[in-house]
């Protein structure tokens, strides 16, 4: 008998079917631009970029079936005569956990219109609107499913008792997310951008049960923004937040990056290190401290280098329960880094 199969079915069968579920969240948000704001595609200094990342969560507490997610987006930006730009750019993600392995897979295409506002010898302003959109994938192996029909009464299960019908273990549905990104350079490391977004608009139903029960995905709200502001020569702070809402659930992102600028060795473009802080509001009111998280970021003229982990001072890392979690990630952006270019600001 394993209780945790049973009590993941029951999850999954009860809560889909009830509420919308939540999205999956990265500590590294500004490196996973296509999940924070559409409006993000084609907004870098370069011609084409491609980022990846990795998650791992609760293995602690799930051991090998933690959560564990992977993405990957590529995207390109193209100048028109008025300096005007568009963005075209895809992605992906896998997310699974669970012994039943409860997993989502989704692709999406984006597409991003940047507007110059204004531009002169001391700053250059752009606001881009974006959209993406997307097919997605849920996924459940109930082969060592146990369902509540199936208990025996005595602690046990018998499974040759039926399991419940109309229950679909796999299906696709659709997705469509819009944004708007405010973004302003004032020269070498002095930057602002804020966005906002919204996922989900089309509020596709997510049910494992198909038709015969509604559970309409609620959707994402986003609020993001940051900036760059030098102290001395070489060193700068690069602050962000990042504010979620979705459903009952809200998420707050917010700390900084202390940066070190290496202009003598351009092989070396910069490394920095910084602490967020994350928190969650309670359904029923009030706030629950989530994590303490440390990022560390390299890099280099074309390749940027992340990793992060999350401190859980949650009840459930104080009880020993959870050891938070692992984030890694890659990109590259090829083409058009000119030192004088600081059109955009740097993530």
């Amino acid at each position: 008998m394993n209780y945790f199969q049973f009590f993941f079915v029951l999850c999954v069968s009860s809560l889909l079917t009830a509420v919308g579920a939540q999205d999956i969240h990265h500590s590294q948000f500004n490196q996973t631009a296509f999940n924070i704001n559409p409006a993000l595609t084609g907004a870098f200094n370069g011609e084409v970029r491609a980022i990846g990342t990795y998650r791992n969560q609760w293995s602690q507490v799930l051991r090998g079936d933690a959560y564990n997610s992977y993405s990957i987006s590529v995207d390109s930006r193209k100048e028109l005569v008025s300096e005007d730009f568009i963005g075209f750019g895809f992605s992906g993600y896998r997310d699974v956990a669970g012994e039943l392995n409860f997993g989502t897979t989704q692709g999406t295409v984006s597409a991003a219109y940047g507007k110059l506002i204004k531009k002169d010898s001391s700053q250059t302003h752009y606001l881009v609107g974006g959209a993406q959109y997307g097919i997605a994938k849920r996924t459940v192996d109930l082969s060592g499913a146990r369902w509540p029909s199936q208990h025996d009464g005595n602690g046990g299960f018998d499974i040759n008792s039926p399991s419940p019908s109309g229950f679909n273990p796999n299906f696709l549905h659709a997705d469509v997310n819009i944004g708007l990104t405010w973004l302003s350079s004032f020269g070498d490391r002095k930057s602002l951008y804020l966005g906002v977004a919204a996922y989900h608009v089309n509020t596709p139903n997510i049910s494992f049960y198909g038709d015969t029960t509604v559970a309409n995905l609620a959707v994402r709200k986003v609020l993001h923004g940051g900036g760059e502001f030098p102290i001395t020569n070489q060193l700068s702070i690069a602050p962000s937040f990042l504010y979620l809402n979705q459903g009952a659930h809200n998420q707050i992102n917010v700390g900084t990056n202390l940066r070190v600028s290496n202009s003598k060795k351009p092989a070396l473009s910069y490394l920095q290190g910084g602490i967020y802080y994350r928190t969650n509001r309670k359904v029923n009111g009030g706030i629950h401290s989530d994590a303490i998280i440390f990022i560390g970021t390299l890099k280099f003229e074309q390749v940027t280098l992340g990793v992060s982990y999350d401190y859980t001072i949650s009840e459930l890392g104080l009880a020993g329960s959870s050891n938070g979690a692992l984030e890694i990630s890659a990109g590259v952006i090829l083409g058009g880094q000119k030192k004088e270019n600081y059109s955009f600001p740097r993530y």
